[in-house]
């Protein structure tokens, strides 16, 4: 079965937000999630979704939760997720990294205690696009 990404899209913002998301996050990470699937990664689009909102109904997952920085060593960070929401959580390390890449040539950030953050390639791609690799 084909479901269309726009459809998917929408839907998965529609969850997000019953499930107290903010807009602009609802919209990314379901952003995150779509792109998986539309890109043939599927255990980590649709089919993961259903097992994300179980983890944060079950509380395994704090929507509200955000990175903090714990140790900071020029080019390198180390950030504490708080159990949040994997895919946003590494969405804004990534950005990061890309920050700290462009200030310093390297830009390193390590991610720990956070819900399952999906695809390396959506990250290393967001690189690549900040021309940071």
């Amino acid at each position: 079965m084909r479901v269309p990404y726009e459809e998917m899209y929408n839907e998965f913002v529609r969850v997000l937000l019953k499930y107290g998301f903010d807009k602009e996050k609802a919209e990314i990470s379901a952003k995150l999630y779509a792109d998986a699937s539309r890109d043939g990664v599927y255990t980590h689009g649709l089919n993961r979704f259903p097992k994300f909102i179980k983890s944060i109904h079950d509380g395994i997952v704090d929507i509200h939760a955000e990175p903090v920085l714990k140790e900071s060593f020029g080019a390198l960070e180390r950030y504490d997720g708080c159990h949040g929401p994997g895919n946003l959580n590494a969405y804004a390390c990534t950005k990061r990294a890309i920050a700290l890449a462009k200030q310093n040539t390297l830009g390193c950030v390590a991610l720990a205690n956070t819900n399952h953050w999906s695809r390396k390639y959506r990250c290393n791609s967001g690189c690549a696009r900040a021309t940071t690799v």
